[in-house]
This record gives C-alpha cells, structure tokens and sequence, in this order.
C-alpha cells in the first residue's frame, strides 16, 4: 500500500486488552495470570519452560475437551497485586517469575518470566505485567548476557533503563 494522499480513519483501541486463543483442555479462571506457550497460545501461568506472562485473566476460559484455539480468553496488562512468598520491598525493580497461575517469585526452577516488581503490600506483590515489560525483561537478560564478566545490573542502571524506555513510549510509567 503507498502513503497516505488523504485523510485516514485509523482504528484505535487502547492496547491494555486483548484476546488470545486458548490452548486445548487448558482451564483459566478469571483473574489468574496468563501466560502463553511457544505456539501464542493461552494458558494458566506456571514454572514452566518457555512460558512468558501475559497479564491477567478478565473471564473466565474453559476450553476443556477444545482444540487449540477453539476459544479466546479476553486478558488485561498492567500492574496486578499476585501472591508471594516473601517478597519486600527491597526486591522492587526485580523480574519476578510465575511458579502458578496466581503467585510470583525472584527464582524458580524454569524462570517463567511474570513482569517487574513495582511494589510490595499488605495486598500482595504488585507486578508490572504484559509487553513493556517483556521488553525490560529481555533487555535486562541481554544487558546481563553482554556482561557476564561484570556485577549484574544496578538499581541505578535499571532504573536508567526505565526512564529511556518509558521516553521512548515503549513502556507507560507505573
């Protein structure tokens, strides 16, 4: 398609809800975390290998007995209160990772990524979840990958990062 030669109605939607297709005989209940699989589907977050935390479920998805995909499960980033084990704050600034489709931690066995810890409350372990934060999670990983002789990441530097990726609109502040 060319440039535009007159004015153009664009869609626009808000980008903090979508819709992903449901893994078959996968359960997901409303307000669970939501992960999807290497194929882009959804399913229940959890310690699981080449799972990445996609925001939170808004209904309900049951696609027992479905084929891949035969539903979609509406879902929500944003920053979400998800159980914890001991979390404070000074682990704020840290990736935390999914061990279920409703609790985060700093390590788990296969590192499902879940977002950012942006807070700790009496409410629970408040994480930056959905792509802005996939982003600072690879680019943490690739900064740590390039520097693997040197100290990991500073919360100085981390928080350099946010601020270039928030001026770059990639991220929204918290």
């Amino acid at each position: 398609m060319g440039a535009l030669s007159k004015d153009r109605s664009t869609p626009r939607r808000d980008g903090d809800l979508f819709q992903l297709p449901v893994k078959a005989n996968a359960v997901i209940y409303a307000g669970a975390m939501v992960a999807r699989d290497g194929s882009g589907r959804a399913v229940p977050a959890s310690d699981t290998a080449g799972l990445v935390v996609v925001g939170r479920a808004e209904t309900r998805a049951d696609n027992t007995g479905g084929a891949d995909g035969a539903i979609m499960v509406d879902v929500r980033r944003g920053v979400f209160a998800w159980s914890h084990a001991g979390l404070t704050r000074a682990d704020l600034g840290k990736v935390v990772y999914a061990t279920d489709d409703q609790t985060v931690a700093t390590a788990s066995t296969n590192e499902a990524p879940a977002g950012v810890l942006v807070d700790v409350t009496g409410d629970g372990a408040w994480v930056k979840v959905g792509v802005d934060a996939v982003i600072v999670i690879d680019r943490v990983a690739a900064h740590q990958a390039n520097s693997a002789e040197q100290d990991s990441p500073t919360v100085a530097e981390f928080n350099a990062l946010l601020a270039k990726l928030i001026a770059a609109g990639l991220m929204a502040a918290a």
